[in-house]
């Protein structure tokens, strides 16, 4: 066991320490971090109404989900103070975030019409590809049907 924690320390800490000085993960280690506890908190919220509200209900004890209806409010006031409040950061159109997070440089806006760009571009032909094959399936399942329509009506004429 020792040899592989001198193995470790040899070959993987210096790349390790290497990656952790890069400011810009540092930046995303914290940021992640700090909305740890809304995450949590927003989690056991929900936890907890499934707990006292979803399965009850689905078993019609609606006298204990009465009865917790109290719980229910403290959970959904939490839930939309946490997980609410960061689905709508999450969703900040995609150019608009490095120009919020530059600080509002403009280059960090031209940075993300240019990164949606490329993703664009990287994802056409696929988007293509599985349109051309949803319209060829269509097609051979319109032509199917219409062959058994075809037989069906020359089996009422026999």
């Amino acid at each position: 066991m020792n040899s592989f924690i001198e193995w470790l320390n040899k070959h993987l800490v210096p790349i390790a320490a290497k990656i952790g000085a890069v400011r810009w993960l540092v930046a995303l280690r914290d940021a992640f971090i700090a909305i740890m506890p809304a995450m949590m908190a927003g989690s056991i919220a929900t936890v907890l109404n499934a707990l006292v509200r979803d399965i009850p209900t689905k078993f019609g004890w609606m006298g204990f989900v009465n009865s917790m209806q109290w719980l229910i409010g403290i959970n959904a006031m939490v839930w939309t103070g946490t997980l609410a409040i960061l689905g709508l950061t999450w969703t900040t159109p995609g150019p608009l975030m490095p120009f919020l997070g530059t600080g509002g440089n403009w280059l960090g806006l031209i940075i993300g019409f240019l990164c949606l760009g490329i993703s664009v571009l990287t994802y056409m032909p696929f988007v293509l590809a599985a349109n051309k094959m949803m319209a060829s399936d269509s097609q051979s399942d319109k032509n199917t049907q219409d062959a058994a329509d075809g037989s069906t009506a020359e089996a009422a004429k026999a």
